[in-house]
């Protein structure tokens, strides 16, 4: 039950070391770990020279982290792969905690967990719930757990976590609910998924989506990974608008197109899209781009009457931008309400 580990890489030279010792302290003899270099014009690749013996370096041109992933599933030569992002890390024991899962549960396609936010001012454990929508509940999307017991030594956070076997391919149409830092998948149960190349955003969102198509998966809930919170760019730092639509291309091509699932589920197909489209006519508007909102919201059936009105009103993104700082200069004018004794 060897293990491949994709790390893809741009510009990361002041971080990546962190990501590769993290997942080195997690691996064992038969794993291996593969960084894909997508196109970094900084020093990544010399960073990278004090661990170079333990890894496979791939440098390609620049084309994007889901090129770069897709290449590392390439070069993988292990039954089970797994992701981690160069800007985040890894608990030690969480490949040997979801490779337990996986020999035990031969029926699972991919196994996931919870996971830790790292922030400038402190920890937020087992976040996932924060990830979602509010008030999303663990149980709602992964159903009721077991308590999961390993033979092998873990820390008392992870001894006996509870573990939810599940099909997720409708929950993750709902919301991305899968943390793909946290992520890992049986090769041969899904050989041909990868990831898609041409979305701006939410690659990874598509490609747990496609996994959970193939058959079930296994969530731990317990925290295996850190998510850094950093200022630099991310893929995650993309626009609502660029995000509801590329959400939408997405659920065209996979939910929209899957006549098997439409025919138990279309209602709930139709409310997310129809969200989506929404989403995106609100920026719109907000943007001064009403004339573009208007071709959104035909799309929505219960879209809010203020917004109907507001995408038939020439408003320009001078005018939204003028209306802002109105907004703002009233605020700071209205005294400040005292706190409650």
């Amino acid at each position: 039950m060897g293990v491949s580990v994709v790390i893809p890489a741009h510009n990361r030279a002041h971080m990546i070391l962190r990501a590769v010792y993290s997942a080195l302290s997690a691996v064992g003899a038969d794993d291996e770990i593969i960084v894909v270099d997508d196109g970094s014009t900084d020093d990544t690749e010399g960073t990278l020279a004090p661990v170079r013996h333990r890894i496979h370096y791939i440098r390609i041109p620049q084309s994007g982290a889901g090129k770069a992933r897709n290449v590392g599933i390439e070069h993988a030569s292990k039954p089970l792969i797994a992701f981690l992002d160069s800007d985040d890390a890894w608990l030690p024991f969480k490949l040997t905690l979801q490779r337990a899962v996986m020999s035990h549960h031969p029926e699972l396609v991919f196994c996931c967990s919870n996971f830790s936010l790292r922030m400038p001012d402190g920890d937020v454990v087992s976040y996932l719930e924060k990830w979602w929508t509010p008030g999303t509940r663990t149980t709602q999307v992964f159903g009721q757990g077991f308590s999961f017991h390993t033979p092998f030594p873990l820390p008392n956070s992870a001894r006996e976590c509870q573990l939810h076997i599940c099909d997720l391919y409708k929950a993750i149409m709902h919301q991305g609910v899968v943390c793909l830092i946290t992520l890992m998948y049986r090769r041969n149960r899904a050989p041909d998924v990868c990831f898609p190349e041409d979305l701006p955003t939410y690659e990874d969102w598509e490609f747990s989506a496609r996994l959970a198509r193939r058959g079930l998966g296994a969530y731990l809930d317990c925290d295996t990974a850190i998510n850094y919170g950093h200022d630099g760019p991310r893929l995650t730092n993309a626009d609502r608008f660029t995000c509801a639509t590329t959400r939408l291309k997405v659920m065209t091509r996979l939910w929209g197109s899957d006549a098997a699932f439409l025919s138990q589920h279309e209602l709930d197909y139709l409310k997310v899209r129809s969200d989506q489209y929404l989403e995106a006519a609100t920026w719109l508007i907000r943007n001064g781009r009403s004339s573009e909102a208007r071709a959104y919201l035909r799309y929505v059936s219960d879209a809010p009457l203020a917004t109907r009105v507001l995408a038939t009103l020439p408003i320009s993104a001078t005018t939204v931008a003028a209306a802002r700082r109105c907004v703002r200069a009233v605020r700071e004018k209205l005294p400040r309400r005292r706190p409650r004794s």
